[in-house]
């Protein structure tokens, strides 16, 4: 491994793993708000909806060990997105197309809808503790997002039968594009 190391460097090739900021970065690209973040704008830095909730749950996800380190980098990112278009009732694409990014970044992740969910499950859990406490466990958390714009959001996670199984996305209706379908019948959710 040291020698693929070297070669790689020597390349110019980036040798570190991407964090599950970089993977956030990518999967919520496409639903970034323009001009975001600029001076002037009334958008936060976080660019959209998704992203900044995503963001929120990656945050919390800094407190639990098994959860920041459970899972691929990748996984983590894209199971924070899934809640955060879950709490947001986003529209049945939205989540194809996370499921279908996510599953060409992981290749070697056998069952990519089974990890988003069981992480999915425990990143919920995190956001459910958060809001019970009202934050008190997690302060610089409450202190980052906690402003009068995201406080209610932060503060009201949806329950878990409300967050669709990932693999209700695997897989579309005959004669229906996944572009073009919106419809959500046939949902399965984490938990039962």
């Amino acid at each position: 491994f040291v020698t693929e190391r070297k070669v790689l460097h020597v390349l110019d090739f980036m040798v570190t793993a991407p964090s599950p900021y970089d993977f956030l970065d990518a999967w919520t690209a496409p639903m970034q708000v323009p001009g975001a973040g600029q001076q002037g704008s009334r958008q936060p830095v976080d660019g959209s909806p998704p992203r900044c909730i995503a963001n929120f749950l990656l945050q919390l996800s800094l407190f639990s060990a098994t959860v920041h380190y459970g899972y691929p980098h990748a996984i983590l990112a894209a199971s924070a997105v899934h809640i955060a278009l879950a709490s947001l009732q986003a529209a049945p694409v939205q989540f194809r197309t996370l499921l279908a990014d996510v599953s060409l970044a992981c290749p070697d992740v056998k069952d990519v809808p089974g990890a988003m969910a069981a992480c999915a499950a425990e990143l919920h859990g995190l956001w459910v503790q958060f809001a019970t406490s009202r934050g008190v466990r997690t302060q610089s958390v409450l202190k980052k997002f906690g402003n009068t714009a995201w406080l209610h959001a932060i503060l009201s996670p949806p329950p878990i039968n409300a967050l669709p199984h990932p693999a209700s996305f695997a897989h579309e209706a005959p004669g229906h594009s996944s572009r073009e379908s919106t419809s959500s019948t046939g949902q399965e959710h984490l938990k039962h």
